[in-house]
């Protein structure tokens, strides 16, 4: 039963007394002040009463036949069932040993004859009140020992959990790592083997390219000696060119890049980059030229060699793909997502442009911009691959943009380090 029903039933109460005038007394009193009142002549019809169906409160008379109040309050506070059930002694024995005797056996309070209504329902009305925040505290350690339970079975199955999840963690994180340890393990074997294979082919192909140019220079332009020699002289510097690329990529791979970050005179350093470009360009009778954003300082902080390797590369790539028109090498100073300066380089090129399918692969390794069995342009496409690790490793980024039959820009951004730029 819980605190409400508790509240809205009426009281319960059993009187025991052998005297039937006593017995009707007390239940007009009671019945009047809102009391449900049982009646047992004697201790044994009590004892049943009150294992059947308890009472909140008991009026128990002492002197009575066969067994006495004293016996009846000891019995019933030995059961389980009516143990918690508050005893009143209602006596006409008013001698101070009685009344020790009356609470020593468990009685809750004691009442002496001739008795007062008013004092009986005061003290009634106090005992069934105790009895009910008695009940109220056993239903809500009831509920609380049944939250604990919950609480601890729902802890236990928690821990279990975690457990298995620890457990599942640690299996796949030793997973990954034994993962992550092969893959380390496969790449260094690839690091090397480009190395090595790298420079295998160097070290016949310097003497190669040599002769060849050697031996040109003595031919008669024009003949088929000539010919053939340029052609192995070109093929030479074609293959060369994809050996130093695979050699770059095996050291950028095995030792990574420790930039070296110095003074960079701007125009002096661009105007070298786009006259060395120019070499590869002649030929091809393609112009090549440059342009500084007036919002840079002359001065720039820098690893001048790392720039020049990209710009080699990004340019070359240019004079590769590009039959007639120009070549642009240009630098503006813009700011990042973030807020904070960078310098924007790019390579344009009015060349055959890059078909956008193929555009968002360029960057990586192995993949060319014409990628068909019957492609015109050789290589392996490692150079804006290592253009990319390069450019990564002076915490900048890289991208493309290109038009079919229009060209490509092949844009770069390096965190910006000015001189007198503040």
């Amino acid at each position: 039963m819980n605190t409400s029903q508790i509240n809205s039933l009426k009281p319960a109460i059993l009187i025991v007394d052998d005297t039937l005038q006593n017995i009707q007394l007390m239940t007009d009193m009671l019945s009047k002040n809102g009391y449900s009142v049982t009646a047992a002549p004697d201790g044994p019809t009590a004892l049943m009463i009150a294992g059947n169906e308890p009472p909140d409160l008991i009026l128990l008379d002492i002197r009575m036949p066969d067994m006495d109040g004293y016996e009846v309050c000891t019995r019933l506070k030995s059961d389980a069932k009516t143990h918690n059930i508050p005893i009143v002694f209602l006596s006409a024995l008013d001698d101070l040993q009685d009344k020790i005797k009356g609470f020593s056996v468990g009685g809750a309070d004691y009442i002496t004859k001739p008795f007062q209504d008013e004092e009986v329902l005061a003290r009634v009305n106090s005992a069934i009140s105790l009895r009910r925040m008695q009940r109220q505290l056993e239903e809500q350690n009831i509920l609380l020992e049944k939250e604990i339970i919950e609480r601890r079975k729902a802890e236990e199955a928690l821990k279990k959990v975690n457990d298995e999840l620890e457990i599942r963690v640690r299996e796949r994180t030793e997973e990954l790592l034994k993962a992550k340890n092969a893959a380390e393990a496969a790449s260094r074997a690839k690091t090397a083997f480009l190395g090595n294979i790298s420079h295998e082919f160097r070290t016949p192909l310097n003497p190669i390219i040599g002769m060849a140019d050697v031996l040109l220079g003595s031919s008669k332009p024009g003949s088929d000696e000539h010919q053939y020699l340029k052609c192995i002289s070109v093929s030479g510097r074609q293959l060369l060119g994809i050996v130093e690329n695979l050699i770059e990529l095996s050291r950028i791979e095995a030792e990574g890049i420790q930039p070296q970050i110095e003074p960079v005179q701007l125009m002096p350093f661009l105007r070298s980059a786009a006259t060395n470009l120019s070499y590869n360009a002649k030929p091809k009778g393609l112009k090549v030229r440059y342009e500084i954003d007036s919002a840079i300082p002359d001065i720039i902080d820098s690893d001048s060699d790392l720039l020049l390797s990209i710009l080699d590369r990004l340019g070359n790539n240019a004079v590769k793909f590009t039959e007639k028109g120009e070549i642009i090498l240009s630098v503006r100073k813009v700011s990042e997502v973030d807020g904070s300066p960078a310098l924007q380089w790019a390579v344009k090129d009015t060349g055959a442009g890059i078909p956008a399918d193929r555009l968002k692969h360029i960057f990586e390794d192995f993949t060319q911009a014409d990628s068909s069995p019957s492609r015109r342009y050789s290589g392996m496409g490692l150079g804006l691959t290592t253009v990319r690790r390069i450019v990564s490793h002076l915490g900048g980024r890289i991208w493309a943009e290109s038009y079919e039959g229009k060209g490509s820009t092949f844009y770069f951004t390096l965190p910006f380090h000015g001189r007198g730029s503040e």
